[in-house]
């Protein structure tokens, strides 16, 4: 099931909805026969100042499971504390994101920690300004991978097991590495 409550508000100086969705055992059949349930509740927040233009849009996650299952894989995530705010400006986009992942993948099981702060400028380039993403096993925090911005469009990208640098690492990659 699908429940979903809409709250829109517009004074002089601004615009905002709050949306509430959850979702109970929600289910997709993908066409190549993957299956997909979801549960758990988004509650997002959108914002635009009339005067300055700004828009700030906010996600936000307490819990959240997801399950998949396909000819090849099975699996199940749990994102939790998860906290998305996106800032637009007419010069610039930034975003600040936080959460934990756990994870279950074909018996693989894993559980991080993630926060990041990425800005970019508005032009056709994918290139940030600013980055600074840190994700960090949940149970070993000494085991990290951490990934910020060079000079030069480039992203530096650190991996550590136990706090040792991981063989290949530190690596330098262009950002359209990620797209």
């Amino acid at each position: 099931t699908i429940d979903n409550k809409i709250n829109n508000n517009e004074t002089l100086t601004q615009m905002s909805s709050r949306y509430e969705i959850t979702l109970s055992d929600f289910s997709m059949k993908n066409i190549d026969g993957e299956l997909i349930k979801l549960s758990g509740k988004i509650i997002q927040n959108f914002m635009r100042d009339k005067t300055t233009g700004i828009i700030k849009a906010q996600f936000d996650v307490d819990n959240m499971e997801n399950k998949w299952i396909d000819q090849e894989d099975n699996g199940r995530n749990i994102l939790t504390n998860y906290h998305l705010v996106e800032i637009s400006t007419e010069s610039s986009i930034s975003t600040l994101a936080s959460g934990t992942l756990q994870g279950d993948e074909n018996g693989q099981k894993y559980s991080v920690k993630f926060d990041s702060k990425v800005e970019y400028p508005r032009s056709s380039t994918f290139s940030p300004t600013i980055a600074d993403i840190n994700i960090e096993d949940f149970n070993n925090l000494k085991n990290a991978i951490t990934i910020k911005n060079t000079i030069g469009g480039k992203a530096s990208i650190n991996a550590f097991a136990n706090g040792t640098s991981v063989s290949g690492y530190p690596t330098t990659v262009d950002w359209d590495y990620f797209e």
